[in-house]
């Protein structure tokens, strides 16, 4: 019989006090939530969204609870059909976490790599393409120089990263929900100096402007936005914008769509999309299925920003539908000093056993974490 454990990390006071990156997120402010199944005397791990509320991770946890025995027979079985089934029936903020464990326990239990399970699940028959890793950073309060991103400058180019994404500063520590609710302005000067210091290290600048446009704005600074590789999520995600209507202008959004349902609302909403940018912490490999059987044209940049948990996922999927980027995180994050995956970052180079191995031991070790664990 499985059983399951939940680990809550969030950032420590020495934390605080080496956190370079500005901005502290809120998966290090408030925490993230880890399950952790035993399954056949595997150790299986899934990340629970950390903008869940904690109403919503109660209720995740209550449903592995319950579903526990279901997905052990099921990954046991290799039962891809009623995985399905399962994911489907499931509560929306649920489904991400049944479909990182079923995939991770079909690669533990059945010795198979997990960039291969996603690449027969998908079944897109080309060959797969080379996934592009991108630095994203840039998470400053203030920025008085690029001085400021040396760091995360350096960490990007020693794991031979040519591109790089940052957030206009906000000004002060704010949380995610308030940035997205009353959202700061963007100081075009500062976005303009930022991208010319960036520009003399990388081969490409992205920016997340974190829905902090108007689309008034939006059409204002249209050739300046242009130059980039792409933007993400210009405006505010309720809004309705054909963003057809701009010239030579590249849209990233939809990190926050949980299910195929929620993903079509928004590209209704927000059409004229470049890329969507699935997170697997978020949305499930079997909405992420449908989407690719029905938006065919639409390309992909995968989100990844919280732990290696997601990261394994979200890189073996991103190659499996051919997504055309992947984010990679260089601010500073105590998750990723578990040494997972090595500077040569590629589709077969991650390991969920590794993962399973090495990753509860050092997480309790993290000088940078505090750690809550108890068993349900």
């Amino acid at each position: 019989m499985s059983s399951i454990t939940v680990f809550k990390a969030k950032i420590n006071p020495r934390g605080r006090l080496l956190h370079r990156s500005g901005l502290i997120p809120k998966y290090l402010d408030f925490g993230t939530y880890i399950c952790k199944l035993n399954l056949c005397n595997q150790p299986l791990f899934a990340e629970i969204n950390p903008y869940h509320d904690e109403i919503s991770v109660k209720k995740i946890i209550s449903d592995l609870t319950d579903l526990a025995y279901d997905l052990q027979n099921l990954i046991e079985e290799n039962n891809i059909a009623d995985m399905e089934v399962l994911i489907g029936s499931s509560d929306l903020n649920t489904k991400s976490v049944i479909s990182q464990l079923f995939f991770s326990g079909i690669s533990l239990v059945h010795h198979r790599n997990i960039t291969d399970l996603y690449v027969e699940y998908f079944d897109l028959k080309d060959e797969l393409s080379d996934l592009r890793f991108y630095a994203s950073g840039g998470t400053l309060l203030e920025f008085t120089d690029i001085s400021s991103l040396e760091h995360e400058i350096i960490r990007s180019q020693n794991q031979g990263l040519q591109q790089f994404k940052f957030r206009p500063p906000v000004g002060f520590q704010l949380s995610h929900e308030d940035r997205l609710k009353t959202p700061p302005k963007v100081d075009i000067e500062t976005l303009e100096a930022i991208t010319a210091g960036l520009s003399c290290h990388f081969n490409g600048v992205m920016v997340d402007l974190g829905c902090r446009l108007t689309q008034t704005e939006l059409v204002a600074y249209n050739d300046l936005l242009s130059k980039y590789d792409f933007i993400e999520e210009p405006i505010k995600r309720h809004e309705t914008f054909n963003f057809t209507h701009c010239n030579d202008l590249k849209v990233s959004g939809g990190e926050f769509c949980r299910d195929y349902n929620e993903l079509k609302v928004f590209l209704h909403r927000h059409k004229g999309l470049s890329y969507f940018q699935p997170d697997s912490n978020l949305i499930s490999a079997y909405d992420i299925k449908k989407f690719t059987q029905n938006f065919k044209s639409l390309r992909v940049s995968m989100h990844n920003w919280t732990t290696p948990i997601s990261a394994i996922h979200n890189i073996a999927i991103g190659s499996a539908i051919h997504a055309e980027y992947i984010e990679w995180p260089v601010v500073d994050n105590p998750f990723y000093d578990v040494k997972i995956f090595s500077n040569n970052i590629n589709s077969y180079s991650i390991d969920v056993g590794i993962l399973a191995a090495q990753f509860e031991e050092n997480l309790l070790h993290s000088s940078s974490l505090s750690i809550e664990k108890w068993s349900v």
